[in-house]
């Protein structure tokens, strides 16, 4: 059952940022991005039902959150996504993008998929057991991204060898997501940093990018 969203000193005379978990996690699992995002904007950081919730269920979850927020009343809102997260939030702007949307960064987001989740896919019950595997399975078509010059996408790759599962997956990986799976053409910049899958979200470089590119629109050193 999805818990109550984790909320840091909301603000409504601040920005909006928008923590999304991955698969099989929770929360928690974005702690050290929301402290680090936290002195300069407000945050709400739900669970939503990643381990056995279809993605729709876990999109519908992220509205109910978003909309008991009230987050239509905050001076812009931003997307940063781990992993699954990412195509959740794809998902809910396609059918309800907001006129406030800000900048996103997904993190070593599956655009099209992950082999792992095919050899998962082949266990018996498993796909039926943990249903969001079938949005992680190579293959799937995704809503183009809505930009403009206030919302751009970014993208962040990992390609660390650390996680022994890398060793299945076929040339460069963050040990779970091929970096190739990780490109998309409507983002407008994209950036790869040598960390593995599990903790590229729990890393300084990942923050210090998330922070310039929540205000600037792209990575790199400002002007």
């Amino acid at each position: 059952m999805a818990q109550e969203p984790a909320n840091l000193r909301l603000d409504n005379n601040k920005a909006l940022v928008v923590l999304v978990h991955g698969f099989n996690k929770d929360e928690r699992d974005m702690e050290f991005l929301a402290q680090g995002l936290a002195r300069q904007y407000s945050i709400l950081c739900p669970t939503l039902p990643t381990r056995f919730g279809s993605l729709q269920q876990a999109v519908a979850t992220l509205r109910q959150a978003l909309d008991k927020q009230n987050w239509q009343q905050y001076p812009r809102v931003h997307f940063v996504a781990h992993s699954m997260g990412g195509l959740i939030v794809r998902q809910l702007l396609a059918e309800q993008p907001p006129d406030n949307l800000g900048h996103s960064v997904f993190i070593a987001t599956p655009h099209d998929g992950s082999p792992l989740a095919s050899l998962a896919d082949k266990l018996p019950g498993y796909s039926r057991l943990f249903q969001p595997l079938q949005s992680l399975l190579p293959g799937q078509r995704w809503a183009s991204w809505r930009e403009d010059s206030q919302a751009h996408l970014g993208i962040i790759a990992g390609c660390g060898t650390q996680d022994p599962l890398g060793a299945l997956i076929d040339g460069e990986s963050d040990g779970r997501v091929p970096l190739a799976s990780t490109r998309c053409d409507d983002a407008s910049d994209w950036m790869v940093l040598p960390l593995c899958h599990k903790a590229i979200h729990w890393h300084q470089d990942t923050l210090a990018a998330v922070q310039g590119f929540l205000e600037r629109g792209r990575f790199g050193a400002a002007d």
